[in-house]
């Protein structure tokens, strides 16, 4: 592996460990993953990489409705089943970079 797909690698790792140790927010997370995944080599882990992608952005957007944004903005808190539930996404992600 070139050191350009390390990088890029290393830095869609530690996007997804920010948000797991509360750096960052999921909102800030869907918003920076896109573009680094667009980066990954070979063809077929970025298709697999961006259909977990999309899972995880949809499944936020059915998530973040109006009246939850309302309340609590962008960056509204999640229930242990819908934490489950993006750690499975981005568990998937993290292990295609292996």
């Amino acid at each position: 592996m070139d050191t350009t797909q390390e990088r890029v690698r290393a830095s869609i790792r530690e996007a997804i460990e920010k948000y797991r140790s509360g750096t960052t927010t999921l909102n800030d997370l869907v918003g920076s993953l896109l573009p680094m995944l667009e980066e990954l080599q070979p063809e077929e882990v970025w298709d697999k990489a961006y259909e977990l992608y999309n899972e995880l952005d949809t499944y936020y957007g059915l998530l973040a409705t109006g009246e939850v944004v309302q309340r609590h903005g962008r960056d509204f808190p999640l229930t242990s089943d819908q934490r489950a539930e993006v750690d499975r996404m981005l568990g998937g992600i993290e292990e295609l970079l292996t």
